[in-house]
């Protein structure tokens, strides 16, 4: 809108041309950089692989060891996106956010077609 708006005020007011195309590089370089940020988000959450929690009751935690804070529980049928893998360990991310060390013999992985 800013850059549509600083274009028409470019041909309306020659004397202020130098104002509104700066206003305008302004304009398509804040939509660029929207778009570039917009893209990026996609594309990383198409590209972690989804996994579902097996066990009952896991218990995530602040950190990939046995005697770590439980940071929260995640129930059986979760669904969750493995963002780091260190063996016995994964780091997950539920979908509303928070996100934990479990075992890794505690998920599954999710297998496309």
């Amino acid at each position: 809108m800013v850059t549509v708006l600083a274009v028409a005020g470019w041909i309306w007011r020659p004397k202020w041309r130098t104002g509104f195309l700066v206003a305008a590089l302004i304009g398509v370089g804040w939509f660029a950089a929207t778009a570039a940020a917009l893209g990026w988000q996609v594309y990383a959450e198409r590209t972690r692989p989804p996994a579902i929690v097996l066990a009952p009751k896991t218990e995530a935690r602040f950190a990939p060891l046995p005697d770590a804070t439980v940071h929260f529980q995640a129930t059986e049928g979760t669904r969750v996106a493995v963002l780091e893998d260190r063996g016995q360990w994964l780091f997950i991310e539920r979908a509303d956010g928070p996100q934990g060390w479990v075992r890794a013999d505690a998920v599954g992985w999710v297998v496309p077609r």
